[in-house]
């Protein structure tokens, strides 16, 4: 089975085309030759200057935002000039120290005085240098944390600044007294607004509307394709609903998307218009563009229509309630955010700016209200419909469509009772006049809702991804097992293993930038965190050695390509190259052991070098240890060396048959610490190796050892011996597996009592064959024995009498 279909073979193909073909373009737009370490200081010098004589005046939050982001180009224009001229110190420094200290007493020559007089001014330059620029970094610093810090008091006095209830009549009677103003501004906006469409011609609609269509009948093609794709080309799990429900959010913010950016684009065709109107145009676009993807996401999420193709866990029933709350929530964001960055366009007075944010807050109170209202289930209801929520159609994965259940999980419903807390004190917070405070909650509920729906929907999607392509498919109950295929290069667990490992780790990163984005307007947001992570490369000294992540990097896939090297080189030697040698599958396996031994450890010497370990620091650090080593890990490394010993000398390999201290059996694997001996009951055994050098082993198959079959017969003493040697000499002649040459013996061993002890022994070719040919020879001597009346309590036949000898007649007596 191929893991990835066709069409998404195709795919990353065009992806990967694509990304290589940007590279030349990105690669020809970057500048040749880097910025002069000089120029970049004096700027950031001035700019920061500029910075300082700003942070004493009261500033609002969008100057106190663009402040930082001055303050972060400062800083980074200092680290990039700091990492300019770090080369440029090493190398002035490596050039003075090749003229080494002058001679005492001796005059040096004009050229080299001047040479070294050069260099040392040059190195003095360079450093003075290097630490104005990191003098300028930590100043930049100072200058975003008090920035940062101007944010937060200023966030806390809006969030505490108190104006008029809505339930008091001072708030309807500022409304009333600034709505002159306020209208005014209104109209002649959208007078500006309304004179922009009317400029627009007549082919341009036309062309608008034809771009319309286009776009509404591709969607429309595009949700069919991809549902086909989904359901024939995906293999099947839960791998279809993911990327079904990841296409319907795609297709969802496109619709709206393009249809908005069409209209901006002819609106702003022309004469360019007024900044604000400018602004505001981006904003809606933007805005929108963000309402497409809120309700994509609800849809795909709940699914009303598509029960077997919903992601969250939730009955048909509830789902088909809330089968209007995607495309509310996303109008009602649309037009609570438009409505308030429309009032920071215009200006507009405090007073109705409150009322805006009131109104926006109402709203997402009412539909957020209505949603949880939604959820809660009456017992008439949940009897009415248990019958049909069991049996809905089976899903996409063939698991069956959500049944209601019967006892609501205690999260769900600890996260009803927080939501009807905050929209609780979101209207008491509006009531009271905290205006700023109840549009900043409802603004973090509805943007954490938001945050999380993407983040489960991209885990969800992640984990199906990794799951379905790495780890083996469990076959469905009562399916026909699938047909043979060829062994993989990883047994199932290790896929699995894999699979879940990728699969954490890319959710735990998901998770980590959900919380970035929900704790943005409390702190830094994400892209102020990417600017400031080129930090992170300056890495963490620990005494002399510094750990960087380019060197941690660069060590990690030193080391996983070592080992995958070591590995492959293994595979090859005992499956290819050893058979082809005249070595036996003992000498194989221990020359393989020894080899993999080898390469494992060079490979982590050459990455402990990677990563900036000198390997005679780590040779001093492990003569240290071995003082704790002969302590506390003495038998670890008593088995060690034994298992390296028996590797090299091999007293016994594997599938030698070995007798130590009472346990016999076969060697099956000789590993680091011990060696495993299979039992004849099949049991293992896992043996020390310490064990096979100090005491004293039984090699059975050592060498070229032959195997002895022995066996006693105990006679009564008036037994013929010489018939019974007879044949139980012919039994082991008789005999395929017993060897000419040592020839077969019997002996007398012994009187015991009444009875005669014969002792018969023989040579077969291998120990391991002794056993049975033994028991096939006893059968026969018995049989023999039987037949000839030898066995004791037998009557013994008589010996046969000697015929007479032939001659002529006598002659009659006479007469």
């Amino acid at each position: 089975m191929r893991l990835l279909p066709a069409w998404l073979t195709r795919l990353l193909t065009t992806w990967l085309l694509c990304m290589a073909a940007a590279l030349p373009v990105a690669a020809q737009e970057s500048p040749a030759t880097p910025a002069d370490p000089d120029k970049l200081l004096d700027g950031a010098r001035k700019d920061l200057v500029a910075i300082r004589g700003q942070l004493d005046e009261v500033l609002d939050d969008a100057a106190l935002q663009e402040l930082r982001k001055k303050a972060l180009s400062v800083q980074s224009r200092a680290e990039e000039a700091a990492s300019a001229l770090g080369p440029r110190l090493t190398d002035a420094q490596a050039r003075l120290a090749q003229l080494g200290e002058p001679a005492a007493g001796v005059k040096e020559s004009p050229e080299l005085a001047t040479q070294r007089s050069q260099l040392t001014r040059e190195v003095s330059t360079i450093d003075s240098q290097i630490k104005l620029a990191n003098l300028i970094g930590v100043e930049a610093e100072q200058a975003i944390a008090t920035a940062q810090s101007n944010r937060r008091i200023q966030l806390g006095a809006r969030l505490g600044e108190r104006t008029p209830s809505i339930v008091q009549s001072a708030f309807w009677t500022a409304l009333a007294r600034e709505a002159g103003q306020d209208l005014a501004r209104m109209r002649g906006f959208a007078s500006q607004l309304g004179d922009r469409w009317s400029a627009v011609a007549t082919p341009a609609w036309l062309t608008l509307a034809g771009a319309i269509v286009i776009v509404l009948v591709a969607a429309h093609g595009l949700q069919r394709l991809i549902v086909h794709l989904c359901a024939t080309r995906v293999p099947a799990g839960r791998l279809r609903r993911s990327l079904y429900a990841l296409g319907v959010v795609a297709l969802r913010t496109l619709r709206p998307g393009l249809i908005v950016h069409g209209l901006v684009l002819t609106l702003t065709a022309g004469e360019p218009p007024p900044q604000a109107l400018t602004g505001w145009l981006d904003t809606v676009e933007t805005i929108v563009w963000f309402g497409g993807f809120v309700a994509g996401l609800g849809s795909a999420s709940l699914m009303p229509r598509k029960p077997s193709w919903r992601l969250l866990p939730l009955p048909d029933d509830t789902a088909a309630r809330l089968a209007w709350f995607p495309h509310t929530l996303a109008v009602a964001v649309m037009m609570g955010w438009l409505s308030s960055r429309t009032a920071a366009t215009l200006e507009i007075s405090l007073p109705w700016t409150g009322a805006v944010h009131a109104l926006a807050a109402l709203t997402f109170v009412a539909v957020m209200a209505l949603a949880v209202a939604q959820l809660q289930r009456r017992p008439a209801e949940a009897a009415a419909s248990g019958g049909s929520s069991g049996t809905g159609a089976s899903n996409a994965d063939g698991t069956g469509s959500h049944p209601e259940l019967a006892i609501r999980p205690l999260w769900l419903s600890v996260l009803r009772a927080a939501a009807w807390l905050t929209l609780g004190g979101a209207v008491l917070a509006l009531l009271t006049g905290y205006v700023s405070l109840a549009m900043f909650v409802m603004n973090q509920f509805v943007w954490g809702l938001i945050v999380l729906g993407g983040a489960y929907l991209l885990s969800t999607l992640v984990d199906d991804l990794f799951m379905t392509l790495l780890a083996p498919a469990a076959a469905p109950p009562g399916a026909e097992p699938a047909p043979t295929e060829p062994a993989s290069p990883a047994p199932p667990r290790t896929r699995e293993q894999t699979a879940l490992l990728l699969s954490g780790v890319c959710r735990v990163s998901i998770g980590f930038f959900a919380l970035l984005l929900l704790l943005a307007p409390y702190g830094e947001g994400p892209l102020d965190l990417f600017r400031r992570a080129g930090r992170f490369e300056e890495g963490l000294s620990i005494g002399e050695l510094s750990l960087r992540p380019t060197a941690l990097l660069q060590g990690l896939m030193v080391l996983v390509a070592g080992l995958g090297a070591v590995r492959l080189l293994k595979a090859w030697l005992s499956q290819r190259y050893m058979p082809t040698t005249r070595m036996d599958a003992g000498m194989r396996s221990s020359t393989t052991t020894l080899f993999g031994y080898v390469g494992t450890v060079a490979v982590i010497a050459a990455a402990l070098s990677a990563v900036g370990f000198s390997l005679q620091s780590v040779a001093w650090v492990a003569s240290a240890l071995s003082v704790g080593i002969g302590f506390g890990l003495q038998s670890i490394v008593q088995n060690f060396v034994s298992g390296l010993i028996l590797l090299a000398e091999r007293p016994v390999k594997v599938g030698d048959w070995v007798s130590l201290s009472g346990v016999e059996g076969d060697i099956r694997r000789i590993s680091v610490r011990a060696t495993e001996i299979q039992m004849g009951d099949r049991s293992t055994v896992i043996v020390p190796n310490s064990e096979f050098i100090t005491k004293i082993v039984r090699n059975v198959t050592y060498g070229e050892s032959l195997g002895m079959v022995q066996f006693k017969l105990p006679m009564p003493l008036a037994t013929d011996t010489a018939r019974v040697k007879a044949l139980v000499l012919a039994a082991f002649q008789s005999h395929t597996g017993v060897l000419p040459t040592p020839a077969p013996n019997v002996q007398l061993d012994g009187v015991d009592g009444e009875k005669l002890v014969l002792n018969a022994s023989g040579f077969v070719h291998s120990p391991r064959a002794a056993y049975g040919i033994k028991s096939e020879l006893l059968f026969d001597v018995l049989s023999r024995l039987r037949a000839e009346g030898l066995l004791p309590g037998q009557t013994p036949l008589p010996a046969p009498m000697p015929a007479p000898a032939q001659g002529p007649a006598p002659a009659p007596p006479p007469a």
